[in-house]
């Protein structure tokens, strides 16, 4: 007789973005960050859509498809400099 055993695993992960509000150039901290919860996370992706043109983020430039940052596990930071943050762009 084979025996067989498992573990169900029914914590969800989960992922929260600390970064709100409305920022001026001095006030920009000059990253994304967050952290995520849930058991045995392995892998997170973060991607920064602009609402304006509906472009990505891409580390060094805006571009029109998605890009994955891996960005870390639990608490995450994804750098972007104030350079790509246009006036009035969101």
């Amino acid at each position: 007789m084979a025996f067989c055993e498992f573990e169900i695993d029914a914590d969800p992960p989960g992922c929260s973005i600390n970064t709100t509000g409305f920022f001026a150039p001095a006030s920009w901290s000059g990253s994304v960050t967050g952290t995520t919860t849930g058991t045995d996370v392995a892998h997170l992706t973060v991607t920064i859509q602009r609402r304006s043109d509906l472009a990505y983020f891409a580390g060094n430039r805006w571009q029109g498809n998605g890009v994955e940052k891996n960005a870390g596990i639990a608490a995450w930071l994804l750098p972007i400099h104030l350079t790509f943050l246009d006036h009035a762009e969101t």
